[in-house]
């Protein structure tokens, strides 16, 4: 973590996530006594939205360092790092988990979450590690919570003691979404070397803008779309469902008109 006072060295925006019952309160009161923690500490809980986003948009809007602890239950928070990101913040995720859900599941003292509440959870998280700079990943299946995991700058490092959970709901997902990019990079290289002019790529920014055009090619996570002729954009899909309520429904043959509004979230209109 970075000392706030020292404006050479940029802000950090800190997530500590976990699925409900994993034991994130407890690692982080542990954490804090080991690390040096940003000064603003909130909770993402569902029913406070208004109110914990009124401190984070505060906190990034003064460039002051900022920790969440959030079970990834609303896309809230991948907006607010998205948020960050753009403002030059760095990124830092702490993700805690456990191996067997059933003991999360028997931790967990707050209502019961369906199976698709959690998938979509997450789900989520795996769009978070892409984004974060910096991932730390701890196991608390015992008594003693151990360090499974880092990823700095996209550098996996696991250790010996890696839980079967690490592989599964991390470093796969992760594999995943990186091979569905690559796909959907592999699709603009075979169109661009057919076109006469060469045309821009870009990552749609998740916080404002919008396009229209066909969508050319799609991938499990993402799709490219063409934007004029000079211009194709990637959407990562785990981004455009940040905001629920958001459709994704997107048809070949039509022209898609794809906008991302920071207060309502992504809209999609598709027209003839």
């Amino acid at each position: 973590m970075n000392n706030d006072d020292d404006e050479r060295v940029p802000p950090v925006f800190a997530v500590v996530a976990g699925l409900p019952g994993v034991g994130k309160t407890t690692v982080l009161d542990q954490l804090k006594g080991e690390m040096e923690f940003p000064q603003h500490l909130v909770v993402d809980l569902p029913t406070e939205q208004q109110s914990t986003e009124d401190l984070i948009v505060g906190a990034v809007a003064l460039r002051q360092s900022v920790a969440v602890e959030s079970s990834f239950e609303t896309p809230t928070v991948l907006r607010w790092m998205n948020m960050a990101q753009e403002r030059g913040f760095v990124l830092e995720l702490v993700l805690i988990g456990v191996e067997d859900d059933a003991l999360a599941s028997l931790r967990s003292k707050g209502r019961q979450r369906t199976r698709r509440q959690l998938e979509d959870a997450q789900s989520r998280m795996s769009v978070a590690v892409d984004m974060a700079r910096r991932v730390l990943i701890i196991d608390n299946s015992t008594a003693q919570p151990s360090v499974a995991a880092r990823i700095d700058a996209g550098q996996v490092r696991t250790f010996d003691n890696r839980p079967g959970w690490v592989a599964r709901r991390i470093l796969a997902p992760r594999a995943a979404r990186q091979a569905s990019l690559a796909a959907i990079r592999s699709a603009y290289d075979a169109i661009a070397a057919r076109a006469p002019v060469q045309p821009l790529l870009q990552m749609a920014a998740a916080s404002a803008g919008a396009w229209s055009g066909a969508v050319v090619a799609r991938s499990e996570f993402h799709v490219l779309q063409q934007v004029g002729e000079a211009l194709h954009v990637i959407h990562d899909l785990g981004m455009l469902a940040m905001v629920p309520g958001g459709t994704m429904a997107l048809a070949g043959e039509f022209v898609i008109m794809i906008a991302y509004e920071p207060a309502q979230g992504p809209q999609l209109g598709p027209e003839r």
